[in-house]
């Protein structure tokens, strides 16, 4: 569900951003998340672009509930992860927003050069629903605070 600035802004129970391009991942990821903690509400997107502008719509909407976190793959066109990170790390309000890059194929220097993009996290993502659940839970128990 796509929010309004003001409709964010009258937010009370946390919400999160899932970025991931492939509709069979945003719904796994999703369900992990939802199973662990069902009162978080998310919101999903499939396009860099558009959660680029959805951020930039909270930036400037200062009375707006940011999201508690980001869960982004960093292969969804047509920006690069690189710069959605960075751009959430160069803005005063949005960089506490904690992000935690999903990738499918992960190399030490990916994960490098992600966390000095501004990554909070990054995680590859697991071959089963049982190890993206339990790689959810971990980031959720990290990042959110209990229910």
């Amino acid at each position: 569900m796509n929010w309004t600035a003001t409709e964010a802004a009258s937010r009370t129970e946390p919400w999160l951003i899932v970025l991931d391009d492939n509709p069979g991942d945003a719904r796994l990821i999703s369900e992990a998340i939802s199973r662990s903690r069902p009162e978080v509400r998310i919101e999903i997107l499939a396009r860099s672009d558009v959660l680029l502008a959805r951020l930039q719509d909270l930036e400037n909407s200062p009375d707006a509930t940011l999201p508690a976190l980001l869960f982004v793959d960093v292969n969804v066109p047509p920006l690069s992860g690189h710069i959605v990170l960075s751009f959430l790390r160069t803005n005063e309000r949005l960089g506490a927003v904690p992000s935690v890059v999903l990738s499918g194929a992960l190399v030490e220097e990916d994960r490098q050069r992600f966390q000095a993009s501004g990554a909070s996290d990054v995680l590859a993502k697991p071959a089963t629903f049982a190890e993206l659940r339990h790689l959810v839970d971990l980031a959720l128990d990290r990042f959110l605070p209990p229910s």
